[in-house]
């Protein structure tokens, strides 16, 4: 049964994206430019490692002993441009001063979802990160040009301060004079 018109998640389920194609995309696009290649996998999905690592020029698996920093944060740290699929880490990415690209892998509508983590201006913030369906990633990355991920400084400082609040490396403390005045 199908219940509210969803039939669009229906026929999408059945023609869901080709995760290959995806990375063999990015690959030409990273290889083209001189990128080195990392795929951050999760542990979860342990049988497609085999097959990253045919495309990839390192493949990172999480390790459930290690939980922070994340890896992919460490590895977001050190890189130019991390591409992900709708990812909280967005947030951690762009803060380590990182250009962001997300990618939609379900087709959702962005300007009806309720949820703010749905929102698109999240992942499509001028500057910072941009927001691609699956469908049309490989033509954005072979149209696009390195310069086109750089972080812009002035947006970076506005999207931290919109997302993540305050940033002036002062939490810590913050937390410590609360206790002290409040013990």
């Amino acid at each position: 049964c199908i219940k509210n018109n969803q039939w669009k998640y229906v026929t999408h389920s059945l023609f869901y994206p080709n995760y290959n194609n995806i990375v063999k995309s990015i690959k030409k696009w990273c290889h083209k430019n001189n990128y080195f290649f990392i795929i951050k996998n999760k542990a979860k999905y342990e049988k497609s490692t085999s097959q990253y690592n045919k495309e990839a020029d390192l493949v990172i698996k999480d390790s459930s002993e290690k939980w922070f920093p994340q890896t992919i944060f460490e590895i977001a740290k050190l890189s130019d441009i991390v591409i992900n699929f709708i990812s909280s880490g967005t947030y951690d990415i762009i803060a380590s001063n990182t250009f962001n690209i997300s990618i939609n892998l379900m087709e959702i509508d962005m300007t009806s979802k309720p949820s703010y983590f749905f929102k698109k201006e999240i992942y499509e913030y001028k500057g910072v990160s941009v927001f691609k369906n699956y469908k049309e990633i490989g033509k954005f990355l072979e149209n696009s040009k390195l310069e086109n991920f750089t972080i812009n400084k002035n947006n970076q400082k506005k999207y931290i301060k919109k997302y993540l609040g305050q940033n002036d490396r002062q939490a810590s403390k913050r937390i410590i004079d609360y206790i002290l005045k409040n013990s």
